[in-house]
Order: C-alpha cells, then sequence, then structure tokens
C-alpha cells in the first residue's frame, strides 16, 4: 500500500482499500489503511472467527462477507472483481504484492538469506 502511496496510485480521502483475505492479510489491510487514512473494505468469508471480524472493525474496516469458510477463497475472488470497476477502489491482492513476500520471507520465516 505505501507504494503504491508513493506512486500517485491512491490518495486519501479519494481512495479505498480493498482486501480479499481469509483473515490475517485484511486485518492488515485494515490496520494500515487506517494509519495512512483509507477507508478500506475486507472482503472475506462467512465462516470465518468472530475475532477476525471484531479486529477489522477495530481498526475501521468495513466487511463484505461471501458464502462459505477459507476454502471457498475463489467466491473472495470473484466478488473483489466487482470492486476492481470502481477506480477510486484499489484491491490489495496478497500475492500479486512484492512487498507481502519480502515480509514473510524476512520476517515471519526469519531468513537471513
Amino acid at each position: 500500500m505505501l507504494e503504491a502511496l508513493i506512486a500517485g496510485e491512491i490518495e486519501p480521502g479519494k481512495s479505498t482499500m480493498i482486501g480479499p483475505s481469509s483473515g490475517n492479510f485484511g486485518i492488515g489491510v485494515a490496520y494500515v489503511s487506517r494509519i495512512l487514512g483509507f477507508p478500506s473494505v475486507i472482503v472475506m468469508p462467512k465462516g470465518m472467527s468472530r475475532e477476525r471480524y471484531e479486529r477489522i472493525k477495530q481498526y475501521g474496516g468495513k466487511i463484505d462477507l461471501t458464502p462459505g469458510s477459507e476454502s471457498d477463497l475463489i467466491l473472495v475472488l470473484e466478488k473483489t472483481e466487482t470492486y476492481k470497476q470502481d477506480p477510486h477502489n484499489k484491491v490489495l491482492a496478497q500475492f500479486e504484492m512484492f512487498p507481502n513476500y519480502r515480509f514473510h520471507r524476512f520476517v515471519t520465516g526469519g531468513s537471513r538469506d
């Protein structure tokens, strides 16, 4: 998200961050969006934990639920396509974002390579 902000692809007050997720990525999107002054919508399956929903709401994120559970992410991705129709929305696709890969490699995984 920070890269998109620096590149001028998103602007506080105009852009909404969309986070397709089964939970943890969505929590991160809601948290960083709040810090940077963006509204966020987290698209996630209906069958996820109440704690995840509460954390997202605590950070100011809205939740758009799809049917199913964690194994039904195709429904989340299909729903996310509808958000792409609005040019003010910025979809943050966790598996396409290099910073997400970098964080997991060097922080979550603790790699020192």
